[in-house]
């Protein structure tokens, strides 16, 4: 997965954050051989992987934090927005039925934001010039 990410955008990055699934002493050497500082794997087998100094510093900690904040975005996708299994087949279909679905949770969330601001304007009015 990094190498797809390295040769797609010629960056290597300086952080991964990842859940217990890639939880391996050898998935930890190769990013680090791959240049990458933190390597933060969720869960008990990444914490038994990863050093008390690392586990506690602050950029541990916050990729643990960014980590959470996207699993809740991915859950929302997924059960708000049937974001699971796609129903179509064929890179090209698969493609189109997520963007339509990125597209629908887009409009919503725009949706959300219009009717909050409403709502604030209608509790606090702007008072007009005379």
């Amino acid at each position: 997965m990094i190498d797809e990410v390295m040769a797609r955008t010629g960056v290597v990055p300086s952080l991964v954050s990842v859940d217990d699934g890639y939880a391996s002493k050898a998935n930890v050497a190769g990013a680090r051989a791959r240049g990458i500082d933190v390597i933060s794997i969720s869960g008990s087998k990444g914490r038994a992987l990863t050093s008390d100094a690392d586990w506690v510093s602050d950029s541990y900690a916050m990729a643990r934090n960014q980590r959470s904040a996207v699993e809740s975005s991915i859950f929302t996708l997924k059960e708000g927005f049937n974001f699971g299994r796609p129903a179509r087949r064929g890179h090209a279909r698969v493609y189109a039925e997520l963007l339509e679905k990125v597209l629908a949770h887009n409009l919503c969330v725009a949706a959300r934001r219009r009717a909050e601001l409403r709502a604030r304007a209608v509790e606090s009015p702007v008072p007009l010039a005379a």
